[in-house]
Formats: C-alpha cells, sequence, structure tokens
C-alpha cells in the first residue's frame, strides 16, 4: 500500500492557531506544539508526518491550511508513521548526578 507525507511549506501567520492545528494533528502537548511550531518557521519545507495512508495525510494538510498554513501531499518512502521531533537532533549523556543533558550534534 502507498504511503504518503506532509510538508509544511508555510506555517501560519496566526501561530495560536497554528499551534492549536500542531496539537491536534500530533497529539503532542502545548510545550511541544509550539517548539514545533518554531522550528517550521525556522526551517521551512520541513516534512511534519510520513508514512501515513492517503485519507490521514489530506486530513492533516487540510488542517494545517485551514489555519492559514500551506501544506503539501506527498508520496513517502516511509512505511511507518513517524512525526517531525526536532529534539530528535540532539546527543543525550550522563551528567553530574545522574542526569541527562543534550547537546547539539556537531
Amino acid at each position: 500500500m502507498n504511503k504518503y507525507q506532509v510538508r509544511v511549506l508555510r506555517p501560519s501567520a496566526n501561530e495560536t492557531e497554528f499551534v492549536r492545528a500542531l496539537r491536534l494533528i500530533g497529539r503532542v502537548d502545548l510545550t511541544q506544539a509550539h517548539e514545533l511550531a518554531m522550528h517550521l518557521a525556522r526551517v521551512q519545507g520541513t516534512v511534519v508526518v510520513a508514512g501515513v495512508d492517503l485519507p490521514v495525510a489530506d486530513h492533516i494538510a487540510d488542517t494545517l491550511n485551514a489555519c492559514g498554513a500551506q501544506a503539501q501531499v506527498q508520496p513517502s518512502s516511509i512505511d511507518s508513521p513517524m512525526l517531525c521531533a526536532p529534539a530528535a537532533n540532539v546527543i543525550y549523556e550522563w551528567g553530574a548526578l545522574r542526569t541527562v543533558r543534550a547537546r547539539k550534534a556537531g
């Protein structure tokens, strides 16, 4: 079965509605949705969801477009569903007193 992805070409000018739409499609909390919105504003053309069926991709794109963003459905080479997580581009390591520290890669 073919899978699809949704690429955000331009975020919405209405940040509140954009964050609300991201919370809805990603089932993430307010902080994560706000961080994702900031990432999508900095890195335009980001794939926000990949590896989903066409009706799901269309629904996500329609939700994002309805809040003023510009989203596009494209074929995906990924077979299992994935959600954009900018925090994944971080190296985690153990710090003092068994705390986890994060540092940027590179």
